[in-house]
């Protein structure tokens, strides 16, 4: 068994792992529109950098998605509605 020292240690250093990680995640990426194009549920972007497309689900849920690639990859959407 870890003593209590040892225990509160791990504890900040899993702390401050996951505040590192988290950190990383939560980056800026900013980007200017070159051109779109409207789909027939919303429209895609053009981005300096990636892609931004835009699909109107309905009149309430619309769902943005975003890469910095040239093409969106083919994975379902984890949304549920």
């Amino acid at each position: 068994m870890l003593q209590p020292k040892t225990t509160l240690r791990l504890r900040k250093a899993l702390a401050i792992v996951l505040l590192a990680a988290g950190s990383m995640l939560v980056t800026q990426v900013k980007a200017s529109v070159h051109s779109y194009k409207k789909d027939a549920d919303g429209i895609t972007c053009h981005l300096d950098k990636g892609l931004m497309k835009i699909k109107i689900c309905s009149p309430d849920i619309v769902e943005v998605k975003y890469t910095l690639f040239n093409t969106f990859e083919h994975k379902p959407s984890l949304v549920v509605m």
